[in-house]
């Protein structure tokens, strides 16, 4: 849908003779799939490591998007360790893209130990990443659903 919208958009207006507006004045804000994590591991796997390349090129080539941060647990382990070992996966990615040159100030992190598990232990040792442009980015939704569930 995203990818028609423009098209959409040029046919309308060129229907009522008007000019095309170039694709970058209706900005859209990117969407990455998350980057998992092994049992108890605060390091990525190296078949998510494009992922995360793909989050730093997205940063550095708009310095107007901010990025939040949200790292998960599977349900093994106690409360404190998994909210513990939630916020170093998540601060582990903040770490790289600090490393590689972007602000701090445009990257929120925050440890969600267990919150939106999906019942698979595989795909809950994640850290999930939502775009804004133009400051902080807020909790996402499914972020914020998962707290009020704990």
């Amino acid at each position: 849908m995203r990818a028609v919208l423009p098209l959409v958009l040029t046919l309308m207006l060129s229907a009522c003779g008007a000019k095309a507006l170039p694709t970058t004045a209706i900005p859209t804000v990117p969407s990455v799939q998350p980057i998992h994590f092994g049992a108890g591991s605060r390091s990525i796997s190296a078949a998510d490591a494009p992922t995360l390349e793909v989050v730093l090129q997205l940063m550095r080539a708009d310095p107007s998007l901010h990025l939040m941060v949200a790292g998960y647990t599977d349900s093994e382990g106690n409360d404190a360790s998994n909210l513990e070992l939630s916020r170093a996966r998540a601060a582990f990615v903040q770490s790289f893209l600090a490393s590689a040159g972007i602000e701090a100030t445009r990257v929120t992190v925050e440890g969600r130990g267990e919150g939106g598990t999906t019942g698979d232990a595989n795909q809950d040792r994640r850290v999930d990443f939502a775009f804004t442009r133009g400051g902080p980015a807020p909790v996402p939704a499914a972020v914020a659903d998962a707290g009020a569930q704990t």
